[in-house]
């Protein structure tokens, strides 16, 4: 048996571990009979991985970036909507004498002051993940568990059961970001753990 280095094309012992042309590991490297057929594993090895093989994990993290997305897209509607509602209102009249121009512009401040913010920080979270799993995975958790938790806390202590229950409904779509997080935290996970005992031969 013949082990290929995928660095230098160097032939190895079946049972080597290091490349001995160029010191490369071993562990992912053709075997074969012969040189030939390993190169033919390696050609064969290059189109299967690439093209039949999905990443593990991959239906958690199509599901948990949709979900990101909505989220961004509720918030981004939301402001949006308050926004217009802000410009509108600073059209129905003027501000301490000022001229409408300047009540539109007044207007449109105070719907951006709060909500750029907020949208960057929501649109970061919901993107973090698409390049770091892991870490976006818990920056939705957390600020899933930090639009939930004081909110659910302060409903369900000043109103009885019944009251906090249809109060606590609209709070639902909170539940999207710690659910996305939660997703892409277990793919994380899934794909780190299938990879592991590849990379430890």
């Amino acid at each position: 048996m013949i082990r290929l280095c995928l660095n230098c094309d160097t032939e190895n012992p079946g049972d080597a571990v290091i490349c001995s042309g160029c010191g490369m590991s071993l562990t992912r490297a053709p075997v074969g009979e012969t040189a030939e057929k390993a190169r033919e594993g390696q050609q064969l090895g290059r189109f299967v991985t690439s093209a039949a093989q999905p990443r593990p994990g991959q239906a958690m993290r199509n599901i948990a970036r949709i979900l990101a997305l909505v989220w961004a897209g509720c918030w981004t509607v939301l402001i949006g909507l308050i926004a217009r509602d802000f410009v509108r209102m600073s059209l129905g009249g003027t501000y301490l004498g000022s001229r409408p121009y300047e009540s539109v512009l007044y207007g449109i401040g105070l719907a951006c002051l709060p909500g750029l913010p907020v949208l960057v920080i929501v649109w970061t979270s919901a993107v973090i993940p698409w390049r770091w799993e892991g870490a976006g995975g818990a920056v939705l958790v957390a600020e899933g568990l930090l639009l939930l938790v004081p909110v659910a806390l302060t409903v369900c202590g000043a109103l009885s059961a019944v009251d906090s229950l249809f109060v606590l409904i609209p709070l639902l779509p909170g539940l999207l970001p710690l659910v996305a997080g939660v997703l892409f935290l277990a793919s994380w996970r899934e794909s780190r753990t299938l990879e592991a005992p590849q990379d430890s031969e």
